[in-house]
């Protein structure tokens, strides 16, 4: 079972868990606001080991130590998921792991 992941508007391409941006927040110091993403079906692809969207011509295959096929022979990475998009959910999370419910009203993040 996937759990849900988040990325701040400032950096879409770092997606990452909620126990992450807790982490994140509590190292600063400072709130984070965060926007909830759901699967792309059809989108850039998004390596599960690497925590990154992926040109899977150019990084994903036998060239990666961390190649593993689906079928166990070749094609398809076990790590190559649909990417991702934001939901418009946005939250604020803190350190002590309290999480809000943000409107969107053009935060900067």
């Amino acid at each position: 079972m996937s759990r849900k992941k988040y990325y701040t508007q400032k950096d879409t391409e770092v997606v990452y868990h909620l126990d992450h941006w807790i982490d994140i927040a509590w190292d600063s110091r400072n709130p984070i606001v965060i926007e909830g993403c759901r699967r792309d079906k059809g989108g850039e692809p998004w390596c599960d080991f690497y925590h990154e969207f992926i040109d899977t011509r150019d990084n994903c295959g036998k060239q990666c130590n961390h190649y593993d096929p689906r079928n166990g022979v070749s094609g398809c990475c076990t790590q190559c998921v649909q990417g991702f998009v934001g939901t418009g959910q946005l939250y604020t999370v803190t350190g002590t792991g309290y999480i809000r419910k943000t409107q969107n009203d053009n935060m900067t993040i």
